[in-house]
């Protein structure tokens, strides 16, 4: 069963710890990319130069911290409990046509 202490689900901390930081990440430069869209100013030079991708290598035990937070984790691992070994996921930041709106795929 899940461990719950004072209405808290520890599993889903524990995985909020582990995957946060690189979920905040990819966050934090999915924001500068679209802040900084269009824009000439210096402090946007170093990801406007990233035309294309943002990439990051990491371990097995991140990237299944990473897909439990997507909460695809037992979808996608393994019979051995964690990612195959040269798993790789994609994430696209995209715009809407018609309206200019942000969304991921």
């Amino acid at each position: 069963g899940t461990l719950t202490i004072n209405s808290l689900d520890i599993g889903k901390e524990i995985q909020k710890i582990r995957g946060g930081s690189m979920i905040n990440d990819i966050n934090m430069h999915m924001n500068i990319k679209l802040q900084c869209m269009n824009k000439s100013e210096s402090n946007c030079t170093w990801i406007n130069v990233l035309k294309y991708y943002y990439a990051y290598s990491a371990h097995d035990t991140t990237i299944y911290a990473f897909f439990s937070i997507l909460g695809i984790g037992m979808e996608v691992i393994a019979s051995h409990g964690h990612p195959d070994y040269a798993a790789a996921t994609f994430i696209e930041l995209w715009r809407n046509r018609t309206d200019n709106r942000p969304y991921f795929k």
